[in-house]
């Protein structure tokens, strides 16, 4: 099981980098050694591996790399950019488009503008540029935050807070058919969660979105109540799968470029799981009280001198 479970955390390493160090929480509990230093160890040796295993993968399979992170780069610098109103982009601009990226360009919630949307003119003079995947572009990204870091941080905030607040994609209410022309159908589950979160459109909440937000918040109340729990069978498996969930959340303070509600589903259900389960010892803790009480009345009644004592 910790074979197949190492297996799976190296998978979802290599879906979405934030995973990593979400991964090293479950490391620490994974670990079949009791020393400490030898579990944290082991987690550094996990998480380098799954940094490199991308590179590795690349090298063998020859796969064209998309240099995908040149969409952070480009987000990040037209996010300064728009706050400090000067152009920190790398290339050469006109006068139009310089005025476009210091007040129109910019939308805190995705770098969808500059890729395919109203000012797509970016990554395509990027790219005619010979910028994009290169380490000018990199670079000029590295010293824009060295020189306006409070414009950097000023924007990342506003980002991830645009992603825990309005997530885009939280009511999807329909499904489409996959490469095998298979369409989920939407179980009961699904058609609960539809109404749920509709609700928030009968009732008129001001804030509709607020759910990562809520589930981050939650996350960090549930790991304190998680270490104060005297009662938890598993405390550590669930102390590390929580903090995974909160970890994973707040990767994207840095590394986030959309507001997407999928991107926080491994939070929503790694904090679901813990919930249950100490939920379950919680109250498997009350009724073991509750039977212990009801057995000591008992005896009481039984026996008189008891009850005199």
């Amino acid at each position: 099981m910790t074979a197949v479970a190492v297996v799976f955390g190296i998978l979802g390493c290599l879906t979405r980098i934030n995973a990593a160090p979400a991964f090293i929480p479950l490391v620490l509990v994974l670990a079949p050694f009791g020393k400490a230093s030898v579990r944290v160890g082991l987690a550094g040796a996990m998480l380098a591996f799954a940094l490199s295993a991308n590179t590795v993968l690349n090298a063998s399979l020859n796969v064209e790399r998309w240099h995908v992170s040149s969409v952070l780069f480009i987000f990040d610098l037209g996010g300064m950019s728009s706050i400090e109103k000067t152009v920190l982009l790398p290339g050469s601009w006109t006068a139009e488009e310089r005025a476009q990226l210091t007040d129109t360009c910019h939308d805190p919630k995705y770098a969808n503008s500059y890729v395919w949307g109203s000012c797509r003119f970016v990554s395509d003079k990027i790219r005619e540029q010979k910028l994009w995947g290169a380490d000018e572009l990199r670079n000029t990204w590295v010293q824009a935050i060295m020189q306006h870091p409070m414009a950097y941080v000023r924007h990342r905030l506003q980002h991830f807070f645009s992603f825990l607040q309005q997530p885009e994609g939280y009511g999807v209410g329909v499904t489409y058919p996959n490469d095998f022309g298979i369409t989920f159908e939407q179980g009961p589950m699904f058609r609960t969660m539809l109404a749920v979160v509709g609700a928030k459109d009968r009732v008129g909440l001001p804030v509709p979105g607020s759910w990562l937000l809520g589930w981050l918040v939650y996350g960090i109340v549930l790991f304190g109540a998680i270490l104060c729990s005297t009662v938890s069978s598993c405390r550590a498996v669930l102390g590390a799968a929580t903090a995974s969930a909160v970890i994973y959340l707040l990767c994207y303070v840095v590394g986030g470029v959309a507001s997407d509600y999928r991107y926080g589903y491994w939070s929503v259900v790694a904090l679901t799981v813990s919930s249950l389960y100490l939920l379950h010892d919680l109250s498997g803790a009350l009724w073991a009280r509750l039977t212990q009480g009801r057995s000591r009345m008992g005896e009481i009644v039984s026996n008189p001198s008891c009850g005199q004592t």
